[in-house]
């Protein structure tokens, strides 16, 4: 079971980056939870959840895991349909560069919806001093009790100062979400630094809210993290979350698939880097291209997603040109 944490700064996308993807996964055929660990509640209040019990009761002795998963059903029936008839209008009429409609609009019936029936949620802590007690043992103790049920669990991480924290500890690999507003740009820079000496294994940045203007490779180099994801802004989506789910061809929806497709190479190139290591030595995961980790942690661009060119081709940002290898078709 491998384990993905979602870091970032409030109002960066942390919770519909980590829901989606767990859609995104699931949609792929493998079987993912999502780990509310925000004490806030973010991903619970998004899908308006009522949970029996938290990660805090299972850990105390008060409660199984299984109290603390709540199902939440996904199926057309519970995508509004004015909502995505509205959305599907607008996407004709749109002509920007990454998104653009089909020729005809379609509904719920017209909707080829991926085969997942639901997405499991655990809940995880209701207060910060909570969450702060819990050491990163301990949570991989509880989380390994789901390594029979899950192929991935994807952490929506709570507040700024995670890096210490053990839902952040326990995780395989670090993402950390920002969009092209400074606040968050310089938040995640400093969230990438505090993981980074605590030694988070770092996968990227995920940059949401990006449009045809945005300067990725610019924002990645603030960073200080390659871009692992570029998810574009789209304000008509918010009733129809999970996206993933409710209309997967929509360019936000195919930019979690890939999100989550960069996950897994990710997880190749350290398991391969490991692999090299315990041999011997051999060429490290980020040298070969696969997008594995940088050598020196916090570090790169945005171009090495793809594995060609490098970084030449963040000079062609604002001709769209690498957003359009990030969510074109």
């Amino acid at each position: 079971m491998d384990i993905y944490a979602v870091a970032g700064g409030d109002g960066s996308g942390k919770t519909t980056t980590a829901l989606n993807a767990a859609v995104a996964f699931r949609a792929d055929g493998q079987y993912a939870a999502v780990l509310d660990a925000d004490t806030s509640g973010n991903v619970t209040e998004l899908l308006g959840l009522d949970h029996e019990a938290m990660l805090a009761d299972v850990i105390d002795g008060d409660a199984d895991v299984r109290a603390a998963t709540t199902e939440h059903e996904l199926s057309p029936a519970s995508v509004p349909e004015s909502d995505l008839l509205a959305y599907r209008e607008s996407l004709t009429e749109d002509r920007t560069t990454f998104r653009s409609g089909d020729a005809e609009t379609a509904g719920v019936e017209g909707t080829d919806f991926p085969d997942v029936d639901a997405v499991p949620v655990i809940a995880g802590w209701p207060s910060e001093r909570g969450l702060a007690s819990v050491g990163t043992e301990v949570l991989a103790d509880v989380l390994q009790g789901l390594a029979m049920a899950y192929d991935a669990i994807v952490v929506d991480t709570g507040g700024e100062s995670v890096a210490a924290t053990a839902p952040v500890g326990v995780a395989d690999g670090v993402v950390i979400t920002t969009t092209p507003d400074e606040t968050h740009v310089r938040t995640a820079n400093g969230t990438a630094i505090e993981c980074q000496r605590n030694g988070a294994p770092l996968i990227g940045t995920v940059l949401n809210r990006a449009t045809d203007r945005t300067d990725i490779g610019g924002i990645a180099e603030e960073v200080g993290m390659e871009a692992a994801g570029v998810v574009p802004v789209d304000d008509r989506m918010a009733s129809l979350e999970p996206v993933r789910y409710s209309v997967p061809d929509a360019p936000a929806a195919k930019a979690y698939d890939r999100l989550v497709d960069g996950f897994g190479d990710w997880s190749r190139a350290v398991a391969a880097e490991a692999r090299g290591a315990a041999d011997g030595g051999g060429p490290s995961a980020s040298a070969s291209g696969d997008g594995g980790p940088a050598d020196d942690g916090v570090a790169g661009t945005a171009a090495a997603d793809e594995g060609d060119d490098g970084g030449d081709d963040a000079d062609d940002d604002d001709e769209g040109g690498l957003l359009g290898r990030f969510i074109g078709d």
